[in-house]
């Protein structure tokens, strides 16, 4: 026995996804220009991440006096790579 939301499925097809399935490229076409601008940006931002840590890990003055700032860049660099 058909319940009263399959009667009223048949009737309105655009919610009706056992017969219109919707096409998945329309619903995701407008993150396709995004996922290489963010990994772009990422592995920029990665890069200058690692030659802040370098820099800031390598000078012993810098190292007592820009430790938080070290950790910081270590953790934006954690951010970059898992985003």
């Amino acid at each position: 026995m058909e319940t009263p939301c399959d009667l009223a499925a048949v009737k309105n097809a655009y919610w009706d996804n056992k017969t219109y399935q919707p096409h998945q490229s329309v619903a995701t076409a407008g993150l396709l220009p995004a996922f290489p601008t963010n990994s772009i940006c990422g592995g920029i931002a990665s890069v200058f991440n690692i030659i802040c840590i370098l820099v800031f890990l390598t000078k012993k003055e810098l190292r007592e006096k820009y430790l938080s700032f070290a950790v910081l860049a270590f953790g934006n660099l954690l951010n970059t790579l898992f985003l």
